[in-house]
């Protein structure tokens, strides 16, 4: 685990609310070792990055490192400005993933065009719920491998119930 440290410049000893009378403190902090960031950028088309970085902040709460960009009918700018704008606001140490809606979209297509300028940036199409609360819930960067078997996760949460429940059903009658 990193360990940021802080360092503390108090600008006065204390001072006074004047409303009503609690003491405190006025501090500026600055980061002499920097962690490293997950930085998860949401890309589809219409509302749906918008409504599923809803529904993660509704889950992990607020996620200043979780980004929605769409592309919508009446655009006036391309989603991969949008998307470059953001990458180039990024620290280099941060590990960026895109997710992406539908494969061969043109969300996903534009997203690929990226990929030389980004070489470190991980593209990944196919986004669920399980995919995106994953990566937003870890801290560090993870390995190719633990990449892998997110997505492998994420894949197996796609069920067809009614076919889940009549095999459940058919087990039962077996076992009777």
């Amino acid at each position: 685990m990193h360990v940021t440290k802080v360092k503390i410049f108090l600008e006065k000893p204390l001072d006074v609310c004047a409303k009503c009378g609690t003491m405190y403190m006025t501090i500026m902090t600055s980061m002499t070792n920097r962690m490293r960031m997950n930085r998860i950028i949401l890309a589809s088309h219409g509302g749906l990055s918008a409504g599923m970085k809803d529904t993660v902040q509704m889950i992990l709460g607020e996620m200043p490192n979780l980004y929605a960009l769409a592309t919508l009918r009446d655009e006036t700018e391309p989603i991969t400005v949008a998307a470059r704008r953001l990458l180039e606001g990024f620290a280099a140490e941060d590990a960026v993933y895109i997710v992406t809606d539908v494969m061969g979209g043109s969300v996903n297509n534009e997203m690929l065009t990226l990929l030389p300028e980004y070489p470190a940036v991980h593209l990944i199409c196919g986004m669920n719920a399980s995919l995106v609360l994953t990566l937003a819930s870890n801290d560090e960067a993870l390995t190719q491998d633990e990449l892998a078997e997110c997505i492998a996760d994420a894949k197996a949460q796609i069920i067809d119930c009614n076919l889940l429940l009549k095999n459940a059903a058919q087990d039962e009658e077996d076992d009777l």
